[in-house]
């Protein structure tokens, strides 16, 4: 295979990804904004509000396994970024105009997701803690 096959077929597997990434993401806070509406509608149960320590280890088990799926992801993306980038760069070693536009990939969306995932679990915590 040449450069330019190889480039296509990381860009490929990095934006597939991608897009996988933000559908997992948007199921999962729908989950917890369904948590979330449920215990503000219905009530949670008194002996589950009271119980602080099943609730801190629920939430901090969600996040861990959250956090260990970006983690893992994270890598895989940057994995393919970086040997895509590699293989354009073989390309397109001679042209100047390349190198001085070509940008790297903001870090503001996979922060954002994790800074949205951290909200909704403590909004999900406190409002879990909270009986009727």
């Amino acid at each position: 295979m040449n450069d330019l096959e190889l480039a296509k077929i990381y860009w490929g597997q990095f934006n597939k990804r991608r897009d996988l990434q933000w559908k997992v993401n948007l199921s999962f806070w729908g989950v917890i904004a369904l948590v979330i509406g449920f215990c503000v509608t219905e009530g949670v149960n008194k002996s589950v509000a009271e119980s602080e320590s099943l609730r801190y280890l629920s939430h901090g088990l969600i996040f861990l396994t959250y956090t260990y799926w970006r983690i893992g992801l994270e890598r895989a993306n940057s994995i393919d970024k970086k040997r895509a980038l590699q293989h354009m760069d073989k390309l397109l070693s001679d042209n100047f105009v390349y190198k001085k536009i070509r940008k790297p990939i903001p870090l503001w969306a996979p922060t954002g997701q994790i800074a949205m995932t951290i909200i909704l679990l403590s909004i999900s915590l406190v409002v879990t803690g909270i009986s009727k």
